[in-house]
């Protein structure tokens, strides 16, 4: 089809030509143009069209001329010239022809090649470059594939030089069969702690110390404000009175150590080092003798060798990150099951007293079974290390602490209940409360587990639990996940009205007359209406009122801790958003729980992938409470996404991403026009308008 497009092309500019030059008289000259276009050679097939249409050579004027002179072909009587003459006037116009044929051709070729050409780069090595070679990869000549990296050791032509392999070989190639080796990106050694938005990592503790009595007493006096004072006074000497476990050390529980299951066709990986700032050295081995100090870890002879990265703080000093994606990757995931958390909140949330409890880098304080700590083993530039405890980003890492804390605290079932590292303490009266606070910090003491103390609330009335507001006989959403909904901003756009009707139409099941109530909003997503949307006063009562039923409607549906999850996100240039759900016996999909938050000014100029990662990790840290352990397939429409976290990123913001998603049980799906009902399932994703 390309050769037919360049001919008609070229038919167009000769005929173009033949008009200007002869103006009415072009007509007699074509046959001529014709003739030689057919009978020159095509400069890619190296023969001329008539032969490659009739497999033999044209009749030209010469070949003519012999056949008159030899006797094969006969004159006509009829011809008003003699053959010289019309030779001769032939000859003429066809070199005029082949010119103009030329001239055109030339011109043409020039403008295909300068468009075909126009982002190509010559290619340059010079004497010591890494390239990656292209040679056969097995005795079948034509099978060939990229391998190295090799060494240029001689530029030999312009255009070749001699490469040695890394079997030691030398061989001459042409650039053609050479590419630039670069370095994988993998080797980032160093995040930054103000890339927050991309996930919360956990890293070596700096900040050890051990509560005083006065700490225990501040707390209390700012934490407690709804008790009286004899009520302060009482929860307070039953707080002294295990005043040792409230620390910021992580304490060695007394339990069975974390193991590992790995899949059969599992295989350590030779990973080295990545290249850690040579000003941050001095810090890691400084961090890494404090932890083998406090016998978090020790040397390791193991054949795993997962890196470190750096996590820098604002103040300029330094953290320490483990990857553990490859191991990850050969986890088998751990069946042990869940909290109900409909139950555990009801539970909960019939108590007039609750207490939540927060344990002290909780992971840290669960030691790792000797058979597994070679697994956990990390290198870094000046040495081999395992840890002795639990660490941070290892898969099945919540299933083990749940469990654990499942055991230690089933003698207090009655009471106390535990969804990984919070524990609630619950009671319906205030002498229960302070009885049962006794027992649990037994039981915790005699196990070994610190509390942290700034992370606790004791002998509340409400408290935030499992992304609930829950107690004395009430339960109800977390308020900010109602703000979420009362702020959505008027949409300016048929794209942005469109999500949010398919906001709305996810709960139209919670709203009486949702068809009537709508409509003015579904008419203006019709074709007819521009796409800067003519907002007036009916559509703003019905958007009002919208939104007025959506924050009345009953509260969202609970989530069911031993489902998977379905994690819609998108993001805007301007906003990001997250609609959390789960499908039920019959396989319909129930909401859980949605979320929309702007970006600022800087977040703006992120890439569109970051902004798409951004969007998926506060959507898991906004709803973490509930997704944690459990399986969570994250629906994006940005394809790119679904390959980080089996790759290493290019940024240190996304590596941080790929980090801190360690600690959950994903799969990112990438899916464009997921149907519910009438409306896309991305489009449901409340966004506001900046």
């Amino acid at each position: 089809m390309g050769a037919v497009e360049r001919w008609n092309r070229t038919l167009k500019d000769m005929l173009s030509k033949n008009v200007q030059e002869h103006g009415s008289d072009w007509d007699l000259h074509l046959p001529f143009l014709l003739f030689a276009y057919r009978e020159i050679p095509h400069s890619t097939t190296g023969m001329s069209p008539f032969q490659l249409v009739y497999g033999r050579l044209p009749s030209g004027p010469i070949s003519l001329l012999k056949e008159v002179w030899v006797g094969e072909r006969n004159i006509p009587t009829t011809l008003s010239r003699s053959v010289e003459k019309y030779l001769e006037d032939l000859i003429e116009k066809l070199r005029k022809a082949h010119e103009i044929a030329a001239e055109t051709a030339e011109a043409t070729q020039n403008n295909y090649a300068s468009y075909y050409n126009l982002r190509s780069r010559e290619k340059q090595f010079k004497v010591g470059d890494k390239v990656l070679v292209l040679l056969p990869s097995s005795t079948h000549k034509l099978m060939k594939t990229w391998i190295g990296p090799a060494t240029i050791i001689e530029i030999t032509r312009p255009y070749s030089a001699k490469v040695e392999l890394d079997d030691g070989g030398i061989r001459e190639l042409h650039f053609n069969k050479l590419r630039p080796y670069i370095a994988r990106v993998g080797q980032v050694g160093l995040i930054f702690d103000q890339d927050s938005d991309f996930g919360d990592l956990h890293y070596a503790p700096t900040d050890m110390a051990v509560s005083s009595m006065g700490d225990v007493t501040d707390h209390i006096s700012s934490d407690c404000q709804e008790l009286d004072d004899v009520q302060r006074l009482e929860l307070l000497n039953t707080l002294g009175k295990f005043s040792s476990l409230f620390s910021s050390l992580p304490g060695l529980a007394k339990v069975k150590g974390h193991n590992l299951k790995l899949k059969p066709d599992f295989t350590p990986k030779k990973m080295h080092p990545y290249r850690i700032p040579i000003a941050l050295q001095q810090e890691v081995d400084r961090q890494i003798n404090e932890l083998l100090h406090l016998k978090l870890i020790e040397p390791s002879e193991s054949e795993w060798a997962h890196p470190i990265v750096c996590v820098s703080k604002k103040n300029g000093s330094i953290r320490l990150c483990v990857d553990y994606r490859h191991l990850n990757s050969f986890t088998i995931a751990d069946a042990y099951p869940m909290q109900n958390a409909k139950d555990l909140l009801f539970e909960v949330g019939q108590a007039n007293y609750i207490t939540v409890l927060d344990l002290t880098k909780g992971y840290w304080q669960i030691p790792m079974a000797e058979e597994a700590k070679p697994y956990t083993a990390f290198v870094t530039h000046h040495g081999h290390y395992q840890f002795c405890v639990m660490p941070f980003g290892m898969k099945n890492a919540g299933s083990t602490f749940q469990k654990v804390m499942d055991q230690v605290l089933v003698k207090h079932r009655a009471y106390c209940r535990s969804y990984i590292d919070d524990v609630a303490v619950f009671s319906k009266t205030w002498e229960q409360h302070m009885k049962h606070l006794c027992v649990v910090f037994q039981t915790i003491q005699k196990v070994g587990f610190t509390i942290n103390l700034k992370k606790c609330n004791f002998a509340r009335r409400r408290v935030k639990f499992l992304g609930h507001v829950v107690g004395s006989g009430q339960h109800s959403p977390d308020p900010g996940k109602v703000e979420s909904i009362k702020n959505i901003s008027v949409p300016t756009t048929k794209k942005e009205i469109r999500s949010f009707l398919g906001l709305t139409s996810y709960y139209r099941e919670y709203i009486p007359n949702f068809a009537s109530l709508v409509l003015p909003l579904t008419e203006l997503t019709k074709n007819r209406v521009p796409n800067i949307i003519p907002w007036n006063e009916v559509a703003e009562q019905a958007f009002t009122k919208l939104k007025a039923q959506l924050v009345k409607a009953p509260s969202l549906y609970t989530p069911d801790l031993s489902k998977p999850y379905q994690l819609y996100t998108d993001a805007s240039a301007t906003a990001i958003g997250a609609c959390l759900s789960q499908n039920d016996e019959k396989g319909k999909e129930n909401p859980i729980a949605f979320f929309s938050k702007k970006l600022t000014e800087t977040q703006t100029r992120w890439a569109t992938i970051e902004r798409e990662a951004y969007a998926v990790i506060e959507a898991l840290k906004r709803f973490d409470s509930w997704i944690f352990g459990a399986e969570i397939e994250v629906i994006s429409d940005h394809n790119p996404l679904t390959y980080l976290t089996l790759t290493t990123p290019q940024s240190a913001k996304l590596t941080r991403w790929a980090l801190a998603l360690q600690r959950y049980n994903i799969a990112i799906s990438y899916r464009k026009g997921v149907k519910h009902g009438n409306a896309d399932a991305l489009s449901r994703l409340p966004i506001p308008v900046s």
